[in-house]
């Protein structure tokens, strides 16, 4: 940690400072990138439920500029371990049985929109944006868990949001970012299963995910700065009826943060 802090700060005093006049107005193009970790807890209906850390990196690829359009390409990728255990509530302790899984998720997406931007002041943003993306997921159980199975997901899906941000003071700008996703299609690949080879289920769709982020970025010039950026996200895979067996609703509650650098030109 204390390492960390060291480099950031050898960063911001590398490159000195940007006028007030000139922040975020030299570079209409943006990359960023970063690692990144996040908290899961994952809860199937009827007991089951899962938890532990993912670490990973994002990358960020944006075109954006006061009263202009605005578009960007993003991707990440994260892997960790997930413990706990299948125990239905309704049922006692002895019938407990415990899982380990690791896991590992991918996504890619694009994304256009407009923004909207104010000259004064604390100099406010706001970009509403359309987008489409690609998102995959892998669980594979194994260790402790009674059946060694792997669960692949994947989908894509069309998303729709908004970026907005402000300036404090300086050169510090605090935003508020919302994404909503529908998947499209999705399906969940059963494999490893002692008594069929493979099996791909339905997921059902009834309801929307969504991510909230705080982004809050410091320009150390007129191009490079650093972003941290907490996020709180959710997704829910519907129950869906199915041969051989149903897929049973699943809930992801992911909560963490992005630490990266940018450059702008």
């Amino acid at each position: 940690m204390r390492t960390a802090a060291l480099f950031v700060f050898f960063f911001l005093s590398l490159f000195g400072s940007c006028s007030a006049e000139t922040l975020y107005e030299t570079g209409n193009n943006r990359f960023l990138i970063g690692p990144e970790a996040y908290h899961v807890y994952r809860t199937r209906d009827g007991g089951t439920h899962q938890k532990g850390w993912l670490f990973g990196v994002r990358a960020i690829y944006d075109h954006i500029q006061r009263c202009g359009l605005y578009w960007a390409c993003e991707g990440s990728y994260a892997g960790g371990l997930l413990y706990g255990s299948s125990k239905p509530k309704r049922f006692h302790k002895e019938t407990k049985q415990s899982l380990q899984s690791t896991y590992y998720e991918a996504t890619g997406e694009g994304r256009i929109g407009f923004t909207f931007q104010a000259t004064s002041g604390h100099r406010p943003s706001f970009t509403p944006f359309i987008g489409y993306g690609y998102f995959w997921e892998n669980n594979k159980f194994g260790g402790c868990s009674p059946l060694h199975l792997r669960f692949k997901t994947d989908y894509q899906y069309s998303t729709a949001g908004f970026l907005s941000s402000i300036t404090l003071c300086g050169n510090w700008r605090l935003g508020l970012n919302l994404k909503v996703r529908y998947m499209i299609d999705p399906k969940c690949t059963v494999s490893n299963d002692p008594d069929y080879t493979q099996i791909r289920l339905k997921i059902g769709n009834d309801r929307l995910q969504y991510r909230v982020e705080l982004p809050l970025n410091y320009l150390a010039s007129c191009y490079c700065g650093f972003s941290f950026i907490p996020f709180y996200e959710e997704r829910c895979y519907g129950g869906q009826n199915g041969c051989p067996f149903d897929f049973i609703r699943t809930r992801y509650y992911n909560c963490g943060a992005t630490t990266a650098l940018f450059y702008s030109f």
